[in-house]
C-alpha cells in the first residue's frame, strides 16, 4: 500500500482466505476499502475448529438435496440416478440404502486392484458437492453402486479424483502443498484432538451436522492431533468481537455449500459493519463453482462502482447448472 501511495486496500477472500481478510479488517479497520468474503470461513473456526466446524459444514446436506432436486427435475435420461423416483425423499432413501450396502460390500473395479468402498463413496460425494460439475458422474456412481456393479462412472471417479498420485513437493515460488496449509491451521487451533475419545466426540458432532461429508472433513483434524509446535506470539482471539471498518464489506455464500454455511456467512456479515450478506441460489463451494450474470454484475458494481448491494440481495440463474436445472428461490 505504501509503495502505491494508498491508505486503503481491496480484498477478495475465498473460503479460508476470508480468515485473512477478517484478520486484516479486525487489526486495521481504517485500511478497509472494499472487501468481499466469498464462502467465508469465520475466523472463530480457525481458533475453535473442533467446536465450530459442525455448524460450518451443515449445508452440505442442502448441497446433497440440491443434487436430488436437480436430478429429479432434469429431462428424461439426463440423470442416471433418477430411475422411477417421484420425490427427493425417495432419492435420499435410495442413497441411504446404497451407502449402507457399501459398508460391508465394496465393489471390485474390473481391471483394477482398487476397491470402491464406503470411504471412496463419501470422498467422491464431498468432491462433487464442492464442484457440482461432477453431479452427472455422481449420479452414475450412485446408480452403479445401487446395481452392485462398478462401471464407467465409478472407474472415472477413481481415475480422476480418488487414485491420483500425490504431486511432488513444490518449489518455494509455487503454491504451498495441502500439508503446508494444514500446518497453518494447526498453529492457530487452540485445542487439538489429543486422544481417541476426543476424536470420537468430535466425529459424532460432525456426523450429526452433515453425515454426507463429515468423515472426510473430520479426517483432516487427525493431522493436528500430533502437532507439537505452539506459536511464541499468538494473536489474542478477538474473532467474535464486532468490528466497524471505514470501508464496505460484502459476504457471499451459496445455499448448498459443503464447507461454508449460510448461517456462518451471516455471522461474518453481522460481525463487521458496514456489510451486507448476499445469497447465491446454487450448490458448490465459492462463487467460482456457480458463476452467473448476477454475480458478475455484483462484482462490477461493488469493486468498480463502489456500490453495496441491497439487503436481501440474491443471485441465481447460474451459467451451467447441473442437469440443466436451476435451484428455485425458496430452496
Amino acid at each position: 500500500m505504501k509503495a502505491e501511495n494508498r491508505t486503503k486496500m481491496g480484498f477478495w477472500g475465498i473460503s479460508s482466505g476470508a480468515h485473512l481478510g477478517q484478520t486484516i479488517a479486525q487489526l486495521y479497520p481504517e485500511a478497509v476499502d472494499k472487501f468481499l468474503f466469498d464462502s467465508p470461513t469465520p475466523s472463530t473456526l480457525a481458533y475453535t475448529v473442533t467446536q465450530a466446524q459442525p455448524s460450518q459444514i451443515k449445508d452440505a446436506e442442502r448441497g446433497l438435496e440440491a443434487f436430488f432436486y436437480a436430478c429429479l427435475n432434469s429431462a428424461p435420461g439426463t440423470c442416471a440416478f433418477a430411475n422411477t423416483s417421484k420425490t427427493t425423499t425417495a432419492l435420499r432413501a435410495r442413497y441411504t440404502a446404497l451407502e449402507a450396502k457399501l459398508r460391508s460390500k465394496p465393489l471390485s473395479i474390473p481391471g483394477s486392484d482398487y476397491k470402491f468402498d464406503w470411504s471412496a463413496l463419501h470422498t467422491f460425494t464431498t468432491t462433487a458437492l464442492h464442484a457440482p460439475g461432477w453431479f452427472p458422474v455422481l449420479a452414475g456412481v450412485f446408480a452403479e453402486v445401487e446395481n452392485g456393479t462398478a462401471g464407467p462412472a465409478i472407474a472415472g471417479a477413481v481415475s480422476s479424483s480418488l487414485a491420483v498420485p500425490p504431486a511432488p513437493l513444490p518449489l518455494l515460488t509455487e503454491e504451498a502443498p495441502f500439508e503446508g496449509i494444514l500446518s497453518g491451521v494447526c498453529i492457530d487451533e487452540s485445542q487439538h484432538i489429543k486422544n481417541t475419545n476426543d476424536f470420537k466426540a468430535y466425529l459424532k458432532s460432525m456426523v450429526a451436522a452433515a453425515p454426507s461429508v463429515a468423515p472426510i472433513f473430520a479426517d483432516w483434524r487427525l493431522f493436528c492431533s500430533k502437532w507439537k509446535i505452539d506459536p511464541a506470539n499468538r494473536l489474542p482471539d478477538a474473532s467474535s468481537e464486532p468490528v466497524r471498518t471505514q470501508g464496505k464489506i460484502v459476504v457471499l455464500n451459496g445455499v448448498g455449500d459443503p464447507a461454508s454455511s449460510v448461517e456462518g456467512a451471516k455471522g461474518v456479515a453481522a460481525r463487521f459493519s458496514p456489510s451486507v450478506f448476499v445469497k447465491n441460489l446454487a450448490p458448490g463451494h465459492t462463487s467460482f463453482a456457480a458463476a452467473s450474470n448476477c454475480l458478475f454484475g455484483l462484482f462490477y458494481t461493488f469493486f468498480v462502482l463502489g456500490q453495496m448491494p441491497a439487503e436481501g440481495y440474491t443471485c441465481g440463474d447460474v451459467f451451467a447448472p447441473a442437469f440443466g436445472v436451476q435451484i428455485p428461490a425458496g430452496f
